[in-house]
């Protein structure tokens, strides 16, 4: 489901942009500031880097350079729990990362869309109702 014109793109598909079909169309809404990320999602890119430098590379380049941060709030992170108990509801599993329910309470608050490649972000939208946008690999 897609409904916005603006997304928050999760890490999935962040790694996976450079090789997607579509990934002329992604940098060119990168570029004008379409696509926006999260600290928890900068975060978890930045714990991939060995060095400084390479933290640098990763965090403070294309494409993540261009991309608006959207902002955590007292409001998404008290949805982000309320999604976490919804889901816990339904199954007794822990289910997705702190990080993807963030992700998913900013979005929802933003009235963005979720860019995404992993399961876990399609069954947040399933409990949520919330637009998201499987990234085409």
């Amino acid at each position: 489901m897609v409904l916005s014109s603006a997304w928050l793109v999760h890490r999935s598909a962040l790694a996976r942009m450079s090789t997607s079909p579509d990934a002329k169309k992604w940098s060119r809404l990168i570029e004008i500031g379409q696509v926006r990320i999260t600290t928890p999602t900068l975060l978890e890119v930045g714990h991939l880097a060995a060095s400084e430098r390479e933290w640098c590379e990763l965090v403070e380049d294309v494409p993540i350079i261009h991309m608006p941060v959207a902002a955590l709030t007292p409001r998404t992170e008290a949805r982000a729990l309320e999604i976490q108990r919804s889901l816990l509801k339904r199954s007794r599993r822990r289910g997705p990362s702190v990080p993807d329910l963030l992700l998913a309470a900013i979005a929802e608050e933003a009235d963005l869309t979720v860019l995404h490649a992993a399961r876990d972000v399609e069954l947040i939208a399933r409990t949520t109702g919330q637009p998201v946008e499987r990234l085409r690999v």
